[in-house]
């Protein structure tokens, strides 16, 4: 059930419970992480949906008063919620700018109750435990500015810190998903330690000299340079030997290919990497290519309220033609049955077994996230069919774009990819989706 609170400005420190309630057991009321001591009531006038608490409470519980809420009775505490925050910029000016976007994180709000609320950074005030941003008021359907206490679970959405994210993680008792940030050399030096993903992992190494190259052709004919904390393809290039020449492809259609002595190939690789940290090398692996364009799977991966692991969707991306990668801005996208019902001859039941395939493997690959890295909750996973059909892995977005869907017109998706962070946070809250 959803109360209304009802203030009462006659005196202070006081709850007026509905006569189902006993007030005698509660000396505590708490809203998100903020918690007051109270005196307790029952007013039989009161229906039976409706809280009245003393204006100052409210002000110092730092909640609007004019949004419904769910109430939970723990020992001899009311507590109100659920109080979720959405950490999306880290200036406040760049949450005011994009609230519209914002709005479809709020379709379940008129139904769950509560406090809902996106805040920057810049917006956390540690030493008084309030955060500063913008609630969404189903009365008026619009954001407004106000200040919050912290929240009972965050979803996060930027980079921060290990400082930062340790005293987020320590204020919300670890309910804070989505809580770090790991690179590809991570997620692969992790990942091939479990034999239900070490076979479907290509082959990586951290790149450091000319040598390491050297030692990667042995095996593999065609190689990767990846930025270990790139996305979207930025900084990628494909790395071939002819004889004693090293053919070095960018991903940007508008570079030359070049071909380098393993003199000038060493420079070259030194000047890549001043842009970026770390650099990989991966085995190629020989995907799937039509139309001269190669083929990739964003499987979208999140928890709901039940607190597992989905496929929310698959969107299939299909790369610039002549190009070496997926990911491209002139890139044509699909959804799973659209792609193999184009390009590929199989039954329906062979494709329903294939997305089942990867689905599974996609659960492995969470499953382990939840084991090695911390609390997540939402993922995009980058995957690759080669033309024997077999899935590889190559990587995990932790903040992966949710207007994916978009891009094959999948309105439903879309929402779905927005309302499950919701409804995963709402649960590590301790409240229930009505």
């Amino acid at each position: 059930m959803l109360y209304k609170i009802i203030l009462d400005n006659n005196y202070n420190g006081r709850v007026y419970l509905p006569k189902e309630f006993k007030p005698s057991s509660f000396t505590k009321i708490s809203a998100g992480l903020k918690e007051c001591n109270i005196q307790a009531f029952t007013d039989t006038t009161l229906n039976s949906n409706n809280i009245k608490i003393s204006k100052d409470l409210i002000n110092n519980l730092s909640i609007p008063q004019d949004l419904q809420y769910q109430i939970q009775c723990n020992g001899n505490t009311i507590k109100l919620g659920p109080v979720i925050g959405l950490l999306l910029n880290r200036k406040n000016a760049g949450i005011k700018k994009h609230l519209k976007e914002y709005l479809p994180y709020t379709s379940l709000s008129n139904k769950t109750g509560g406090l809902l609320y996106v805040f920057s950074l810049e917006g956390i005030n540690f030493k008084d435990r309030v955060i500063q941003g913008f609630f969404f008021n189903t009365g008026t359907s619009n954001w407004e500015k106000a200040t919050f206490p912290f929240p009972q679970s965050i979803f996060r959405r930027i980079r921060l810190s290990i400082k930062t994210i340790k005293k987020l993680q320590s204020a919300t008792s670890g309910r804070m998903f989505n809580n770090n940030f790991f690179s590809k050399w991570k997620f692969w030096k992790t990942a091939c330690k479990y034999p239900q993903l070490v076979e479907y992992l290509p082959f990586t190494k951290l790149l450091k000299s000319i040598s390491d190259i050297d030692d990667m052709f042995k095996s593999y004919d065609t190689l990767l340079l990846k930025p270990a904390g790139g996305s979207l393809g930025r900084g990628l290039v494909r790395v071939e030997k002819n004889k004693n020449q090293y053919v070095f492809k960018h991903k940007d259609p508008n570079k030359p290919v070049l071909t380098y002595s393993k003199e000038l190939a060493s420079r070259y690789i030194s000047d890549i990497k001043k842009h970026y940290s770390k650099y990989i090398i991966q085995q190629c692996v020989n995907l799937l290519k039509f139309e001269d364009r190669y083929s990739g799977f964003r499987v979208i991966m999140q928890k709901d309220n039940t607190l597992k692991w989905q496929c929310t969707g698959i969107v299939v991306s299909m790369g610039e033609p002549g190009g070496i990668c997926s990911n491209y801005s002139e890139s044509i996208y699909f959804s799973f049955e659209e792609f193999f019902s184009k390009y590929i001859t199989l039954s329906e039941v062979e494709v329903s077994q294939k997305k089942h395939e990867i689905i599974v493997l996609c659960k492995n690959v969470c499953d382990v996230l939840d084991l090695e890295m911390g609390n997540y909750g939402d993922v995009g996973i980058d995957i690759g069919i080669d033309k024997s059909l077999k899935p590889w892995i190559f990587e995990v977005n932790e903040m992966h774009y949710h207007v994916t869907p978009f891009l094959i017109k999948d309105y439903k998706t879309y929402l779905n990819v927005k309302k499950n962070p919701i409804k995963y946070a709402i649960s590590l809250s301790g409240f229930d989706i009505i």
